[in-house]
């Protein structure tokens, strides 16, 4: 288990350790409130000019969700993954 916080741009470093994450296969959760999760997404899907960062949020189903490598979400409840988390949120979810 490793800890990362007091990022300077928490969103910027949400969407490097997501990339080197899927380099290693590795899928993803990240929770937050909806406003923070609503700016992430722009940014995962333009990392870079030749990157981007597929993924997928409650809204767009369990089916998409599933085969999605990286999903935003509000609650961890109903996460379909569970390799990795980032927690984006000001408490800490129950059995962490």
């Amino acid at each position: 288990m490793a800890f990362h916080f007091n990022a300077p741009d928490k969103l910027a470093y949400v969407c490097r350790l997501a990339r080197k994450a899927l380099r290693h296969r590795t899928q993803l959760v990240v929770l937050g409130s909806p406003p923070l999760l609503k700016a992430l997404s722009p940014r995962l899907w333009s990392v870079s000019p030749t990157d981007f960062l597929a993924h997928a949020s409650e809204g767009d189903g369990a089916d998409i969700m599933a085969f999605s490598p990286i999903v935003l979400l509000e609650r961890l409840d109903g996460a379909p993954h569970h390799d990795m988390l980032v927690n984006l949120g000001g408490e800490v979810p129950e059995g962490f």
